[in-house]
């Protein structure tokens, strides 16, 4: 249940669909980010000498180079570490040696060192295997690597589709917000169905950039924290060519909110997730936020949601029996409880 193989997949059934923009300008079609990913997994393998399993630190700020690091990392059987470019070094530096990294990219330039002339096989996996090992923020403690399987993530991607939204074949999947984190997970929404990942020339977010991405490119879906929506809202550009801004990641006020669905129109979702459940927790579809007829309409906008139909939540204190093979150092402060993969979790929400 490699992931990669979503990528050999949409190669093999039509290698000129372009899979990356940098830009307006196309980057790689399908075929050569297949053999990109395939030559670096060789270089991984080989002049790198990781075996199946070890860990890649990834330490950029987005480019075009980062996806292709990503699925070269699950092609050679590797595990990949997405690191947040904005942090110090000393906390890249704990997340190196938290993780056991053996490998840390911090630049394109080190992509071409790596390459091999020989492609290697796409590396078989289990739907158990860990792929992602994605760094919380640390905000009770140090930051902890949560444990993401390859079927972790399959699971976001097709709740996506069922909660969240769809993905035509010509959509587009723009990067503003980092890739290590949100908008990196979103990846495979696009690539499962070969659709296009469009990376800004900026390797952040601006506004007036994304706009312009908008136009040129056209029913293009991103996420964005909220404040970066604001600053959407305060741009007033055209938001023609926008099909879903998908926000999360902190609290979207009422009033904001409702600036930025007069702004932007019905294209907005909320989603609520965690290191541990990524992305998919909780939904707020365009659907309920365009649905004004319904009688608690002001109260779901306020919300964060329905369950995503691949979780269990509720929410529990401690007056409230858990299941028995449950951790309950909780500290009787309120808490969400996320099956997912059959495994429960209990997350702070004090």
């Amino acid at each position: 249940m490699n992931l990669a193989a979503w990528l050999d997949r949409a190669a093999r059934a039509d290698s000129r669909r372009v899979a990356i923009f940098h830009g307006e300008r196309a980057w790689a079609r399908y075929g050569e980010l297949a053999e990109r990913a395939a030559r670096l997994a060789g270089g991984l393998r080989g002049r790198a000498q990781l075996a199946a399993g070890d860990r890649v630190a990834i330490f950029m700020k987005n480019c075009p180079e980062y996806l292709e690091a990503l699925y070269a990392t699950w092609w050679a059987g590797l595990v990949a570490v997405p690191v947040n470019a904005k942090l110090h070094r000393k906390e890249l530096a704990f997340i190196v040696e938290d993780s056991g990294a053996k490998l840390v990219v911090e630049e394109p330039a080190q992509l071409d060192e790596l390459r091999n002339a020989e492609a290697a096989p796409l590396a078989r996996a289990q739907p158990t295997d860990l792929a992602w090992l994605f760094y919380t923020s640390g905000t009770t403690g140090r930051p902890k690597g949560a444990m993401l399987s390859f079927r972790n993530l399959a699971q976001m991607t097709f709740s996506y589709f069922t909660d969240v939204d769809d993905v035509p074949r010509e959509g587009r999947l723009l990067h503003a917000a980092p890739l290590s984190h949100g908008s990196g997970l979103y990846n495979f929404t696009h690539l499962a169905r070969a659709a296009a990942q469009v990376v800004p020339e900026s390797g952040g977010f601006d506004a007036s950039e994304v706009f312009a991405l908008l136009k040129a490119h056209g029913d293009v879906s991103f996420f964005a924290a909220p404040t970066m929506v604001k600053r959407l809202v305060a741009e007033g550009g055209n938001p023609r060519g926008l099909r879903t801004l998908v926000y999360g990641g902190g609290p979207m006020y009422a009033s904001d909110l409702h600036d930025a669905t007069k702004a932007l129109g019905d294209r907005l979702a909320q989603i609520y997730g965690q290191g541990e459940s990524p992305m998919t927790i909780t939904a707020l579809s365009k659907f309920h936020h365009a649905d004004r007829s319904h009688p608690r309409h002001a109260q779901r906008l306020a919300s964060v949601g329905l369950p995503h139909s691949v979780v269990e939540a509720t929410i529990r204190d401690e007056d409230v029996l858990m299941p028995p093979d449950v951790d309950r150092s909780y500290n009787g402060r309120p808490t969400v409880l996320v099956k997912l993969d059959g495994r429960w979790r209990i997350e702070d929400l004090g």
